[in-house]
């Protein structure tokens, strides 16, 4: 009996990011633990002694096998899975190149520990194996009453699609329009979630993780593709959506087109419009313990990311979005997180943007609402090729003069008494280059003052702006050293050019000592990349 759920070298070619692996690595590496990452970096679960392996087929198989065999698979997801057993390391393995037009059944069993997780994975050679749910139904779900907690679950390998609904698809159905759901909805409480190399596509919210029946920690989500999330007009559409987690991996994702459709097939009934209530990325301010890391958000309805929780960001690329990144940043009815949010925001690219419905946006990260001693560090980061009237002169592109870093207040129409304001945050090390604007603070803030419009420990240091069509710092209000302090930015402007307002007053950079201001044109070694 085979003894892993996914073969190295078939697994290739459904992987966003190609595998290293050979097939004599990859048992070494298994001979070490249970549960082990391999050369290229993704998960491999080997089943201990008496953990069970269900195989699943819908081209070969026969609900009357037993399915413990490649050769005598059953047929229907539910078969497999009736054959599983709850607290244990049982593994169920769809048959790659299958279609299964359901989804799989409400999911109520956990694995056994951490070091011996349920495995839902694939087997085979060829695309990943297809769930694809009809009407209203999940791909995935947890969270039915009667079994209101699932933990130790590994769910790798699989395509989830909407059925019907994608419009470039020969079995697109206008009717379906309105039957979307979740692709995969994660609603039980538990602990220890790991969903991996799958593709989900064309639900009205593609992923939802939320502990609607108990607390739910350390999710992690790796490597997947979430694309093309769209839904009737007034409801609110998104790619991945995250509320009341307690400890959230987002690693090395492609988030992709998702909120909104520009098909006419899709516009014609009523769907697909783009809103600012929907995104690639949406985690609401109850989420903790978040990382971000290596991640593609791209030509998102509204938003990139928008990390209410704070958290830390590192090392992604964010595409064409109309507002790239809102961090603490809370509106509408919902409330800041109590205090504030901390993190680390490094090493981030920015590149372009794009309209909202036509109406024009560009702004890069938007800042508000972070905790006192965090930190809160954004350090690093690029923004680029988004000017005012883009690099390509095309007006989509129009940034609209919105600064690539905005300081905003942050609060909701709830709790509005628990913003924190902006507090011990650092700008330290940003470029920007070829943006309508740089920096900009509110108006209404106001150094040391109390509640959201308050600021103080404010640390900008070591920036470049260049190539900036508009003015590259806007700071409203006099300069407070006792509230802020502004070191060694650079600012290219030419001669006595009026870069930067302070106080109302426009100022060249010589002029520009109190936001740290010195001119000149940085040297890159290629800044029209």
């Amino acid at each position: 009996m085979p003894k892993l759920f996914r073969s190295a070298p078939a697994a290739a070619a459904s992987r966003p990011f190609p595998s290293l692996l050979s097939s004599a690595e990859a048992l070494e590496s298994r001979q070490l633990m249970t549960v082990v990452l391999d050369a290229a970096g993704y998960t491999v679960v080997t089943p201990e002694r008496g953990d069970r392996v269900v195989y699943v087929s819908s081209s070969a198989g026969s609900d009357d096998n037993d399915g413990l065999s490649a050769d005598h698979p059953v047929r229907s997801l539910s078969a497999g899975a009736d054959r599983l057993r709850d607290g244990t390391g049982d593994q169920l393995l769809l048959k790659r190149g299958d279609t299964w037009r359901s989804g799989l059944p409400g999911w109520r069993k956990s694995g056994a520990s951490a070091d011996e997780p349920m495995v839902i994975g694939a087997y085979g050679d060829g695309p990943r194996p297809s769930v694809t749910p009809t009407g209203s139904a999940a791909g995935f779900m947890t969270g039915l009453s009667s079994s209101p907690l699932v933990s130790h679950v590994v769910v790798q390998g699989i395509r989830f699609a909407a059925a019907n609904r994608d419009p470039a698809a020969a079995d697109f159905d206008p009717a379906a329009v309105a039957n979307g759901s979740y692709g995969v909805q994660l609603y039980a409480g538990g602990t220890d979630l790991l969903v991996e190399d799958c593709a989900v596509e064309a639900f009205s919210t593609n992923v939802a993780v939320q502990g609607g029946l108990g607390s739910l920690t350390d999710v992690r989500f790796r490597r997947n593709v979430v694309v093309d999330a769209y839904a009737d007009d007034g409801i609110h559409s998104q790619g991945f959506f995250a509320h009341d987690v307690a400890g959230l991996l987002l690693e090395q994702n492609v988030f992709d087109h998702n909120g909104w459709s520009e098909s006419p097939a899709v516009t014609a009934v009523g769907a697909g419009r783009a809103t600012v209530f929907n995104h690639d990325v949406y985690l609401t301010s109850s989420t903790s313990g978040i990382v971000v890391r290596g991640n593609v958000f791209a030509d998102a309805a509204s938003t990139g990311l928008q990390a209410r929780s704070g958290g830390d960001v590192l090392d992604n690329l964010f595409v064409a979005n109309p507002i790239h990144l809102d961090y603490g940043l809370v509106r509408g009815d919902s409330g800041p997180t109590p205090g504030g949010v901390s993190g680390t925001v490094n090493g981030n690219v920015f590149l372009g943007t794009r309209r909202l419905a036509g109406q024009v946006r560009g702004i890069g990260a938007e800042i508000a609402n972070t905790r006192a001693g965090g930190p809160t560090v954004f350090s690093n980061n690029v923004f680029s090729n988004a000017g005012a009237a883009g690099s390509d002169g095309n007006g989509p592109w129009d940034a609209g003069g919105f600064a690539a870093l905005s300081l905003v207040v942050g609060q909701g129409k709830g709790d509005a008494e628990q913003a924190a304001g902006l507090r011990d945050l650092t700008l330290q090390g940003n470029i920007v280059r070829d943006w309508a604007a740089g920096l900009s603070m509110q108006s209404s803030m106001r150094p040391n003052a109390a509640g959201t419009n308050g600021y103080s420990g404010l640390v900008v240091k070591r920036n470049e702006f260049s190539r900036v069509s508009g003015t590259m710092v806007d700071h409203p209000a006099a300069v407070d050293g006792s509230a802020e302090r502004w070191t060694g930015n650079r600012y290219d402007g030419a001669g006595d050019e009026k870069v930067l307002k302070i106080e109302g007053r426009s100022l060249a950079a010589s002029d520009g000592g109190a936001v740290g201001g010195a001119g000149g044109t940085p040297a890159y070694a290629d800044p029209d990349r």
